[in-house]
């Protein structure tokens, strides 16, 4: 009689575990295809826009559970493409990104934040040329069955992460400001059950 109160009560318990365990956000497949990483700025006085053309993506998001939800982005610098060869050849030298010693750009996102019905902040880090900072993206979120896109974009200054120096490091030639815009889509791996 004592083993079996002793079972049923150590059943009992991990019953009551497993049902106030947080659950877990929804993990979603990044569809690189369906996304896009681009960057304007101004040389001369005249608009530049580039994309970068390898970019990958883990994500763990679910608005219902924003505790547990974690965004990372890994851009591929040597990827960029300004459809000017000469141009992409020079931003890929030390002085503007330098893909040969860093490779990657990262943007590593833990505080996730709801606006509104479909509005979201994504405050996290971003890291290039090994130089981090504090940055808050906004976007846009539409969720359709399986599918997901967010859009968004960020305003930064380039010289904070050393992007041009030496001779560019004024903005006579190139502007300071650089807005990045993102549009991600993503499938999602596991769907909820219904309740």
């Amino acid at each position: 009689m004592t083993l079996r109160l002793f079972q049923n009560g150590l059943v009992w318990c991990m019953s009551l575990c497993l049902l106030s365990a947080p659950a877990e956000a929804l993990e979603w497949d990044f569809l690189a295809d369906q996304s896009e990483l681009s960057f304007h700025g101004t040389m001369l006085g005249v608009p530049v826009i580039g994309v970068f053309e390898r970019v990958q993506a883990d994500i763990r998001f679910d608005p219902e559970n924003l505790a547990d939800s974690r965004i990372v982005i890994r851009i591929d610098m040597a990827s960029i493409n300004t459809r000017h060869d000469e141009r992409d050849t020079a931003l890929r030298r030390p002085e503007w990104f330098d893909a040969g010693a860093f490779l990657q750009a990262r943007f590593v996102a833990e505080d996730l934040r709801q606006i509104d019905e479909s509005n979201y902040e994504a405050r996290g880090e971003l890291t290039v040329k090994g130089i981090s900072h504090a940055v808050t993206l906004p976007f846009h979120l539409v969720i359709s069955g399986e599918f997901a896109t967010a859009t968004g974009f960020i305003d930064l200054s380039r010289l904070e992460f050393a992007i041009g120096t030496g001779e560019w490091a004024d903005e006579k030639r190139v502007a300071f400001a650089v807005r990045i815009e993102v549009r991600i889509t993503a499938k999602v791996i596991h769907q909820k059950p219904d309740d």
